[in-house]
């Protein structure tokens, strides 16, 4: 979506979303196939408003796999779809509420990239408890404890978390970030 200046209002907002996941299509003839995931929203504008809890947001009940990404590390280009861009030259203003969010039921959520670095956006002003989340709505980590060398049977390092379920990044590239109560 391209435009001047963009604003949301009143719980308006810009929406994508895939529900299906793979016990979904196996269980109406599709075995084997793989749910779709959620669409990408990409804004390009001047200035970007949303007021009085309006949402951009992408949800995908099941995306790829998360299996063996380390808290904190990057998601590999290219593996997780359902992306937020918002390119907003002169200022992001989120505001009552408002929310921009890129989540998923299991598997590897959407990132979020505002601003770029050869492009950031002049101001990024989140108030009125607005917010900017890319999260997993699914379960909670495991911790599976590596099993011990040969020949022994206590001790051992500590276990580790492994989770097929993380949201994705969130990269904000602008000269001015505020966050107001």
């Amino acid at each position: 979506l391209q435009a001047r200046t963009l604003t949301f209002e009143g719980g308006s907002g810009l929406h994508s979303s895939s529900t299906a996941t793979t016990a979904l299509l196996a269980s109406n003839g599709f075995s084997g196939a793989v749910p779709g995931q959620a669409g990408r929203i990409d804004v390009r504008a001047e200035s970007v408003r949303l007021s009085g809890a309006s949402t951009v947001d992408v949800f995908a009940q099941e995306g790829p796999s998360a299996q063996g990404l380390a808290a904190g590390e990057p998601s590999p280009p290219g593996a997780n779809e359902g992306n937020i861009a918002v390119a907003a030259r002169d200022f992001l203003l989120l505001e009552e509420g408002s929310t921009i969010e890129a989540s998923v039921g299991t598997g590897l959520g959407g990132s979020i990239a505002i601003g770029t670095a050869e492009s950031p956006t002049t101001g990024v002003v989140m108030k009125g408890g607005s917010a900017i989340l890319a999260q997993a709505r699914g379960n909670e980590p495991t911790y599976t404890p590596p099993p011990p060398p040969p020949g022994e049977t206590d001790g051992g390092p500590p276990p580790t978390t492994s989770t097929g379920t993380r949201g994705g990044d969130i990269a904000i590239h602008a000269k001015t970030v505020l966050t107001c109560p």
